[in-house]
């Protein structure tokens, strides 16, 4: 009656712990691949890791983890490439751009157009400065005229929208 029964924490403990080495080892290979993917020089430093976790996967579980620590081996090699180096380089200088971050708009963009002040008839200074051409903090507002000497026509007509029903709906008979 020295042995223990299945089922019971003892029993259970060492599977649960070859469980957590296979979960490290095969996230230190995914860990590594990814940031080296992505660019990251200290992939190299977890590609180490890795290796070193599946020779502990050797030493731990079978003969047939060999296959993982070859696996692993030529992931470590291929980070120290120096195709990778001009890799990782470029990466670093992607990085070092900044972007530009989204800003809130200006107040003049949240005000609507009737509360702006009527162009050319004010004798404020703003109104001033846009009829000599000087530049204000309120861009120029766009001109919606017709340049064309064409008659406006509408968006779309009812003759349009059934032809673009027959042409979409999927029950429509093919002409």
């Amino acid at each position: 009656m020295g042995g223990t029964r299945p089922g019971k924490w003892l029993s259970l403990t060492p599977g649960g712990v070859l469980a957590l080495v296979l979960v490290l080892v095969a996230g230190a290979c995914a860990v590594a691949g990814y940031q080296a993917w992505i660019g990251w020089n200290w992939a190299r430093i977890i590609s180490i890791t890795a290796l070193a976790l599946t020779g502990v996967a050797v030493l731990l579980f079978d003969l047939w983890a060999l296959v993982a620590v070859v696996l692993a081996l030529l992931g470590t090699v291929c980070v120290f490439l120096p195709e990778t180096t001009r890799y990782f380089r470029y990466f670093e200088a992607h990085r070092a751009k900044r972007e530009e971050t989204y800003r809130p708009p200006d107040e003049h963009l949240l005000r609507s157009p009737a509360a702006l002040p009527a162009r050319g008839g004010g004798d404020d200074e703003e109104s001033r400065l846009v009829e000599s051409g000087r530049t204000t903090t309120r861009p120029t507002q766009p001109s919606f005229e017709r340049e064309s000497s064409r008659p406006a026509q509408p968006a779309w007509s009812p003759r349009d929208k059934g032809l673009l029903e027959a042409r979409t709906s999927p029950w429509a008979r093919s002409a």
